[in-house]
């Protein structure tokens, strides 16, 4: 009888937890949710810098007459009037200069640096026949100052490759650009008398002469004008090497700041 008693206790046993089983599984749920994740919208951030007026990333060109015109008096801000351009070509001569400013403005949403260097420059002399037919070579004497015309040195003695002090821009806030201008003033000084020295103390090219002045100016008379004085050139016609201010390529750099 125990033995019966025992094995029906225990089966009484296995009911209740099967029914206590049964009872509790629906309760052990938890709260939970589920979904996705994705990264907010971001946009590229803007990378605009102008030089010269140019926006030069996006392809635009900077105009060669900003370098030029207007034309200044040799170591002087005051622009030369008393000239002029008999067939509308852009021209210089001795007491003439100006500078060659390069800005630099960044309209960008991220710091940059800007660097400016020299990269090459030609020097061309010109050699021709006068009216006397004697054969006649001058170069156009250009100097250039780096350093607000305190010094000048002849474009001959300068060596490819001269950089200025790198300069960092911040990052446009909509309201201020950040900017900077290189300044690379050039002269054909008005005296030239081959002593080395100007009236004003700095020093000259040596070998610069008024007769080589004279050469260079009266070769661009034979091919501007017939024997009457009638203006033959159009503009861009005279070509004749040694002629023109000599060509000064500048390679600059703008670049991101990580």
């Amino acid at each position: 009888m125990r033995k019966n008693r025992t094995l029906r206790l225990a089966a009484i046993l296995l009911v209740v937890v099967l029914i206590t089983t049964c009872a509790f599984t629906g309760t052990l749920a938890k709260y939970t949710v589920g979904g996705t994740l994705s990264t907010q919208q971001a946009r590229v951030g803007a990378f605009r810098v102008d030089i010269n007026g140019a926006d030069v990333a996006a392809g635009e060109s900077i105009d060669p007459t900003t370098v030029l015109l207007p034309l200044k008096e040799a170591d002087s801000s005051v622009d030369e009037e008393d000239f002029y351009q008999l067939n509308g070509d852009v021209i210089i001569f001795p007491g003439s200069g100006n500078t060659l400013p390069l800005e630099v403005v960044n309209y960008s949403e991220v710091p940059v640096t800007a660097d400016l260097e020299i990269s090459s420059f030609t020097l061309p002399i010109y050699t021709g026949t006068n009216k006397a037919g004697d054969t006649v070579t001058a170069t156009i004497p250009v100097e250039i100052s780096f350093n607000g015309g305190a010094s000048w040195v002849a474009l001959s003695s300068i060596i490819a490759g001269y950089s200025f002090t790198q300069v960092e821009l911040d990052a446009y806030d909509g309201t201020t650009a950040d900017s900077v201008t290189f300044d690379i003033q050039w002269r054909w000084s008005f005296e030239a008398d081959g002593s080395g020295d100007y009236d004003d103390g700095t020093a000259n090219i040596a070998g610069q002469t008024d007769a080589k002045d004279t050469i260079l100016g009266s070769a661009v008379a034979q091919e501007l004008l017939d024997d009457d004085g009638v203006v033959v050139a159009d503009k861009g016609d005279i070509t004749t090497a040694g002629l023109y201010l000599p060509t000064i390529s500048f390679t600059y750099t703008v670049t991101q700041v990580d």
